[in-house]
């Protein structure tokens, strides 16, 4: 692939980002975070997040129930935003195979919501769980601190649940205990906790690009 001036270069990733979506791939990069309210104002950013990604999933529902690929490189982010990512990815009728680059924070939770068995991670891959924070704006009186610390509790609660429901074999106990911290996992590690399946190799990627070359036509 020829990437010639900064003027092309655009267009040409753009095309290359079409084909992926004609193979039903899709990407999530970067920080979850709220999505601007309508498409025309877009940035690369909003195209690459939760709350797109996961109006796609459904609209991919209603081409056909062939597997969808989401290929997750972020550093998590809004918790609402990636529930609702998740939700979109679990009452999906077509399958979602998730693969992780860097699945930290609510990454990690958007890589288990993968279809069992089709939960991949690429061999120098990463992911890290932790409880839900406090962000840096938080303040105020002690009521609301008191309101702040029972959303974080609920949050955190779900969070375990997700856990649990799918099928981490540890107790609330024990999770909330791998949570107190930041938990970091290597690839191996990853799958040993049972955040994903299996280690991304030659067969995976055949899987999800198929036979057929991605070609993009220089500009």
């Amino acid at each position: 692939m020829y990437f010639g001036t900064r003027e092309t270069r655009g267009d040409q990733l753009k095309g290359l980002y079409e084909k992926l979506g004609e193979k039903r791939i899709l990407f999530l990069d970067g920080p979850i975070v709220q999505a601007h309210s309508s498409p025309e104002y877009y940035t690369r950013q909003d195209i690459f997040n939760a709350p797109v990604i996961a109006d796609t999933i459904m609209a991919f529902n209603m081409i056909s129930l062939d597997p969808i690929w989401l290929i997750i490189n972020s550093p998590g982010g809004d918790v609402n935003q990636g529930m609702a990512l998740y939700d979109a990815i679990k009452t999906s009728e077509a399958p979602v195979y998730t693969v992780g680059r860097q699945c930290l924070s609510m990454g990690a939770f958007l890589l288990l919501a993968g279809e069992p068995g089709h939960r991949y991670v690429f061999k120098n891959s990463w992911s890290m769980v932790h409880f839900p924070q406090i962000t840096h704006n938080e303040g105020g009186n002690v009521k609301k601190m008191d309101k702040v610390t029972k959303d974080l509790r609920d949050l955190t609660d779900a969070l375990i649940n997700v856990l649990l429901e799918n099928g981490i074999a540890k107790t609330k106990k024990q999770i909330e205990k791998d949570l107190l911290e930041e938990a970091y996992f290597n690839s191996s590690k990853t799958i040993a906790y049972g955040l994903a399946d299996k280690i991304v190799d030659k067969e995976v990627m055949k899987m999800m690009l198929g036979d057929q070359i991605i070609r993009v036509q220089n500009v």
